[in-house]
């Protein structure tokens, strides 16, 4: 990489080996695992219609309430296990992916772009809440 990164800076392709052979196309240069996944998971999340999106961030939202302590069971419906958050926590009022999980689930809901973007600060209230109490996660869309 610091071979690389001088070639860069003096305005050359970056290269390897004996040859000085140019890297392959597409291959990120000076990222570890996790970059590389945000940015297959940013990719395919931009490339999914708006249905797609939703779901990718209910399933990331659902996941964050698991992680809180509150899973959906089996038996139970998502009326029931948001009324169950609903004692404990009172964010559950201002985050509106229950009602759109629901829909999708018991009815042929045509998502809006609105859910869309709904749905996403849902995520990024659930994030702050759960960083707000010391917990660190990741999740990507692969």
């Amino acid at each position: 990489p610091e071979k690389w990164r001088q070639q860069a800076k003096d305005g050359g392709i970056p290269s390897y080996g004996k040859k000085d052979t140019p890297l392959p196309q597409g291959i990120i240069v000076g990222c570890n695992k996790n970059e590389e996944m945000k940015i297959i998971a940013d990719n395919k999340y931009r490339n999914m219609n708006d249905e797609e999106k939703v779901r990718a961030m209910i399933g990331k939202n659902m996941r964050i309430l698991k992680i809180m302590g509150y899973s959906l069971g089996d038996s139970v419906t998502v009326e029931e296990y948001s009324k169950k958050i609903a004692t404990k926590e009172q964010f559950i009022e201002s985050i509106s992916f229950l009602k759109i999980y629901e829909k999708l689930l018991y009815s042929d809901y045509e998502v809006k772009s609105l859910d869309v973007i709904n749905v996403e600060q849902d995520y990024t209230f659930l994030k702050s809440t759960l960083k707000s109490k010391g917990v660190r996660y990741r999740f990507y869309i692969v």
